[in-house]
């Protein structure tokens, strides 16, 4: 997250609404990693398509030819092998980033996170990496929280704003 706010130049403050937090990644990579794994024996068998797990949502957003193109990848064992190898590998991932994270120093955070328990610890953690930091937990409605709960998203921009008036002690 550090390097990513660095590198796109932002100095800050920063609102994160609904952020990946790896902390609460456990149980949903191991159903994940159950269908990847169920996805490459169908796909290898030659029956993905009696596999309604392993298809991507249909929507009409993606267009004819994206849905083909996506229908092709999901056919082939090798895009399910790297799928289930790139789900296996994210607590290494996760624990090379925990290791590498800097903290956030005074710059004013707000984190919206989900209100499960996961969720919210994660959410902590990451708002306590600024000395100005701190998390708020949104029941979750299944949908996006900028979408879901854009009254709290606002008051939390505000916060924000109103934390770089305010001079520190």
């Amino acid at each position: 997250m550090n390097f990513l706010i660095k590198d796109a130049r932002i100095d800050g403050p920063v609102v994160l609404v609904d952020p990946p937090l790896d902390e609460a990644l456990a149980a949903p990579q191991a159903a994940a990693l159950d269908t990847a794994l169920a996805c490459l024996d169908a796909a290898s068998s030659g029956k993905i398509t009696a596999a309604p797990a392993c298809a991507y949502a249909p929507g009409g957003e993606t267009g004819v030819k994206l849905a083909a193109a996506q229908a092709a990848q999901i056919a082939k064992p090798a895009y399910w092998r790297s799928r289930a190898s790139e789900i296996d590998n994210l607590p290494a991932s996760a624990s090379q980033l925990r290791t590498a994270r800097k903290t956030f120093g005074d710059l004013p955070l707000v984190v919206l996170a989900r209100s499960d328990a996961a969720q919210a610890t994660a959410a902590q953690h990451l708002a306590s990496l600024s000395t100005r930091g701190r998390s708020v937990a949104l029941p979750d409605t299944g949908l996006p929280l900028l979408f879901a709960q854009p009254e709290a998203v606002s008051a939390a921009v505000l916060q924000v704003l109103e934390a770089l008036e305010k001079p520190q002690p």
